[in-house]
């Protein structure tokens, strides 16, 4: 999308090094470009990478030391899918009350004519963020093999933001896009599609946790929130969870309760996710960390190397060991 025009402006400084930094990356052709905020203003860099087609990865990473005040014209209509990595953000758009605005870990489609859009980065605040733009058509054209309801669920257009939690399958394809291992003609490939990977997911993801909140309707908010509770707790302890009556008394529920409202809410009962996540972290680390299949296995809690592999196979369809292989 060479062709996407972008107007970069502050606010509240005629002469600003950051804005005409960024006026000229986004006017910038090639695959990839990069501008890096300059030092004595902050920290970080914004990323534009064109795959191929009509598809633009952009990747924000940065922190301001003094708060920030962007207008951005767009030249053009387009769509983008944004995943928010760091801190939340909030856009205020030309002809729009309701600001676009999300938080940490939540995703969404936004349907954006030209116009003009507002932002201020607030100082000493941590923004990371990666959005896939493309031309209306393009999207369109994946909407057509959709369901009706797909798309009226997870299509964000002017006044109407839907914001949906990030799962661990879009986390595992956003980290595979921002530490694609391939340069050149193979990277773009390889980032094409992931790019197409993750709309898919996207789309089917959270028609799910649509799907969910229909069957929480004998739930209080009590129970939602020590439900959340518990999936966060073992979030941070796959390798060693607590026990399913321990759980429950961490977040002050019964056994049943626990169990009926997990498996309602996260699609899956308490174990099944347990295992879910750790191989999903286990094709992480042998992806990224390039850890051996024994250093994995302990890492997961497992003692026997074997049952790893088992579990790892019965999710991916192939052994620890030939991933690994495959992978480099």
């Amino acid at each position: 999308m060479a062709d996407t025009i972008y107007n970069v402006t502050n606010r509240q400084e005629e002469e600003c090094r950051v804005c005409t930094g960024l006026a000229d990356f986004y006017r910038r052709a090639g695959f990839e470009s990069e501008f890096y905020i300059p030092p004595e203003l902050g920290d970080g860099y914004y990323r534009r990478i064109s795959p191929g087609g009509l598809l633009e990865i952009f990747i924000c990473n940065n922190m301001f030391y003094s708060p920030f005040h962007v207008e951005a014209k767009a030249g053009q209509a387009s769509y983008g899918l944004g995943f928010c990595l760091g801190e939340g953000m909030q856009w205020d758009l030309q002809g729009v009350r309701q600001s676009l605005r999300f938080d940490t870990d939540e995703c969404f489609v936004a349907g954006s004519e030209e116009g003009k859009k507002y932002f201020t980065y607030a100082a000493g605040k941590k923004y990371y963020t990666l959005c896939i733009k493309t031309k209306p058509g393009r999207l369109h054209a994946f909407w057509d093999s959709l369901p009706p309801e797909a798309v009226r669920l997870c299509l964000a257009y002017k006044q109407d933001f839907k914001h949906w939690q990030i799962s661990p399958s879009l986390k595992i394809t956003l980290q595979q896009i921002l530490n694609c291992p391939y340069q050149g003609a193979l990277k773009a490939l390889y980032l094409e599609g992931k790019v197409l990977e993750l709309t898919t997911l996207y789309f089917t993801e959270t028609l799910l946790q649509k799907d969910s909140n229909s069957r929480t309707e004998n739930l209080s908010a009590s129970d939602i929130s020590s439900l959340y509770k518990a999936k966060e707790i073992l979030d941070h302890s796959i390798a060693a969870p607590p026990s399913l009556a321990k759980l429950a008394q961490m977040v002050c529920l019964n056994q049943f309760k626990l169990k009926t409202g997990f498996k309602s809410i996260f699609d899956r009962p308490v174990y099944a996710y347990v295992l879910d996540k750790r191989m999903e972290a286990a094709r992480l680390f042998l992806e990224e960390k390039k850890m051996q299949v024994s250093e994995v296995a302990d890492m997961m809690g497992y003692s026997n190397v074997s049952h790893f592999g088992r579990a790892f196979r019965k999710k991916y369809g192939i052994n620890p060991g030939q991933y690994k292989r495959k992978d480099t």
